[in-house]
Order: C-alpha cells, then structure tokens, then sequence
C-alpha cells in the first residue's frame, strides 16, 4: 500500500511540472511565449532552443495556438520553460503530407515545404507565395563569400528554369560553367542574352572571342578578325 501511495506522489508531483499547454502570446523580441494551462495563463516562459550559444544559434519560435510541453524545474513558476510541441487534430497542426519514416521535412504557412528521405536520396525545396496574394515576389537567395560549389554526376541534370535567370559576379570573381554541351535557346519572341566586356568560347579546335573591337575567330587553318568597319583574315 506504501508503494501505491509513494507512486501517486510521484506521480502528482510530475503532473505539476509537466504540462501540455497552448501558447496564446508570442514575444518575439525577448524569446518567450505565454501558455494556457486549463483556466491560468503562465506569462513570459523562456523557448527552448536546440541550440543558444555564442558558437551556434537556433531561431524557430511556436506559433499561437500550437499545443507546447511545458517543464518547471523548480518550484517557481518563472523558472518554466517552453519545450517543443506536439500534433493534435486541428488542421494547422496535423503531420505533413508525404510524412514517412524515412523522411524529414519542414512545412511553412505559405506552402513552402523543405524535404529529403535518406532512402531515396531525394532533397527537395519549394518555394511558394501566399495563393491571395497574387502580387507575391518569391525568392531563394544562396550567399557565399569564399564560394558556391554544385555538382552532379554524368547521369544527372540540373536545370536552372525561370522567365528570367541572371548570373551577376564582381570584377574580381568569375562565373563558370562546366559541361560536355551547353545550350542557350529562346523561342518565339524570348531573347537570350550574355553580357560581359569579353566572351570567348570554344566549339572543337575553333575559338571564338567576342568584345568591344568586335568578334575574333581562330581555326587551326587562320584567323578571321571582324572589327566595326573591316574584316581580316589571316592564313596560317
């Protein structure tokens, strides 16, 4: 009998320190949220974060309305703190479509929606506007100091598919594209245009130099010089 009571006293003094409850104000200045618990509302409780330090810091607060574990330590109400949520049946809170084991995906309010399943090897990301919002400007920018890498293997394509796709690189940094063929085509009334001081380009044993002076092509056999007014051709 002893043990029974000891148990429910355990028990009773887990349920006081652990609680679910729903967040009803968000301050995202200071880091903390209000949660409802039954009819009291806990003010000002700090948000657990997997990481807040000076050599990596994690930012994703909960959203009002989404269902919270919170954890008080002690005996004072102020020490509590906010820690992860969890799904329940509301339709801004059920589990992803797609959602599998072997997944992991995050899913914004907008309908953007980050993924990759390590069986399948497949990451993903979507970027979507707000569907009312038709005026929407989307964007994914990737910023890189020391520089940005892609690679894929031979069997592999990527694509880059836009109405408009502009590459912009300093004085003192270059752009490269590096394939067995590469192939710039517009149809009906869409322009295609590079833009530089100075594009050369190759095709087999022939090069091409095109500049303010005006175009240049080199053959093993000669060089063909097209200037503004003139054209030379020299023989090997």
């Amino acid at each position: 009998m002893s043990h029974i009571a000891n148990f429910n006293d355990l028990d009773r003094k887990t349920f006081q320190v652990v609680r679910f409850g729903k967040v009803v104000v968000i301050n995202a200045t200071e880091g903390t949220a209000d949660v409802q618990i039954d009819d009291a509302i806990l003010p000002g409780l700090r948000i657990i974060a997997s990481r807040a330090g000076a050599n990596g810091r994690q930012w994703w607060v909960p959203a009002v309305g989404e269902s919270v574990l919170v954890l008080n330590p002690t005996d004072n109400v102020s020490d509590a703190v906010v820690w992860g949520s969890a799904y329940y049946d509301d339709p801004d809170c059920t589990i992803p479509t797609g959602a599998s084991s072997e997944a992991s995906m995050i899913l914004y309010p907008d309908g953007t929606q980050w993924s990759y399943n390590y069986v399948s090897h497949a990451w993903a990301c979507s970027v979507k506007a707000t569907p009312e919002d038709e005026e929407s400007i989307l964007s994914a920018s990737i910023n890189a100091d020391q520089g940005l890498q892609i690679q894929v293997s031979k069997e592999v394509s990527a694509t880059l598919s836009a109405e408009e796709i502009s590459f912009s690189v300093s004085e003192d940094v270059s752009a490269t594209l590096n394939a067995e063929k590469i192939t710039l085509s517009a149809g009906g009334s869409t322009t295609a245009t590079l833009s530089a001081e100075e594009i050369s380009f190759s095709v087999g044993t022939t090069s091409f130099v095109i500049n303010a002076e005006g175009i240049s092509m080199s053959t093993p056999s000669g060089t063909i010089n097209m200037e503004a007014t003139k054209v030379n051709v020299t023989q090997a």
